[in-house]
């Protein structure tokens, strides 16, 4: 897991609907100000989280948790599609055109 895909969680943070997609750590009120202070962002940036669409959401809808529905993975999964809707224009070109030509979007 890069570092860069991990990130601080915060107290309305369902870490147990994201684990496997988004990946979040809880190192305690110091551990977490040194996290922040070397660069652990609480939420991916938009190209992160385009990079976490492509790289992770066949294997997390795959991985079955028992105490976890499919309908709270795709409350997830939208709620990401929207982010990165608003994101989009500002992507760079390289994770642009991966999103244009992997197959990567849920569809229901």
């Amino acid at each position: 897991m890069k570092p860069s895909q991990v990130f601080l969680r915060q107290s309305e943070t369902n870490v147990d609907v994201m684990r496997g997609f988004i990946d979040y750590v809880d190192f305690g009120l110091d551990g977490n100000q040194f996290l922040h202070n070397v660069g652990v962002a609480a939420r991916p940036s938009g190209s992160v989280l385009a990079e976490l669409l492509l790289d992770r959401q066949a294997a997390y809808f795959r991985n079955s948790d028992k105490k976890i529905d499919q309908s709270s993975k795709i409350q997830v999964y939208t709620s990401c599609l929207k982010q990165l809707a608003d994101v989009v224009s500002k992507l760079a070109a390289p994770i642009m055109k991966r999103l244009e030509t992997e197959p990567w979007c849920l569809g229901y």
